[in-house]
């Protein structure tokens, strides 16, 4: 293994000075992103592929899908599913890309059977809850949607419909499909490195 050596840190500053260049969303471009008829469309076919954490304390099922808009901006629809908590999903809408020198944003998020506290205390504990997004509060404020299909129960019933769940929150934050978009249900079944059981699905 290569000893430090304080060289390395002589492009420090060019990392942060090329951070601080970095596009940023503002409030009215977000709200026009979410209501402005810019044509968000998803064309294509959703695929999923398996990661781990960077933590390494999980394996999840993802998604990301493109959003074509009439305004050429970086859009995509996030899916994340624990996969020995299939019950616990994530659903995201983000701007940006830091390859092309923009701070990522997560302008909407969904958040099933998940916790969170807001600034003011509320508390989600185990609950479906919807992040907003602002520049002065990032992501710290929620509230209980009511437009999501799904039981609210932990472990719920019967299994998510994550169909259902994704096209959803896509009408939510105005996003229609092309005639070519197709969904393929994520691969629950696939193994997860150091664990022995799954979630039954009765």
């Amino acid at each position: 293994m290569r000893a430090w050596s304080p060289v390395s840190n002589l492009s420090l500053p060019k990392a942060i000075q090329s951070a601080e260049n970095f596009r940023r969303l503002t409030n009215p471009e977000a709200k026009n992103l979410l209501e402005g008829d810019i044509n968000k469309v998803i064309s294509g076919t959703v695929e999923w592929f398996i990661e781990d954490t960077r933590q390494g304390s999980s394996i999840r099922a993802r998604c990301k899908v493109e959003i074509s808009n009439s305004l050429g901006e970086r859009l995509y629809l996030d899916g994340r599913i624990v996969l020995d908590r299939p019950w616990q999903s994530h659903w995201i809408l983000t701007w940006g890309n830091k390859a092309h020198h923009e701070k990522p944003a997560t302008i909407r998020r969904l958040d099933l059977r998940d916790d969170h506290r807001n600034p003011d205390g509320q508390f989600w504990d185990r609950a479906t809850h919807k992040h907003l997004w602002s520049v002065a509060d990032k992501n710290r404020v929620a509230y209980t949607p009511t437009d999501i299909p799904h039981d609210p129960s932990v472990p719920p019933n019967a299994p998510d419909d994550y169909r259902a769940i994704f096209e959803a929150f896509a009408k939510e934050v105005g996003i229609n499909f092309a005639s070519d978009y197709r969904w393929t249900d994520p691969p629950l079944s696939t193994p997860a490195p150091m664990t022995t059981t799954l979630w039954d699905v009765p």
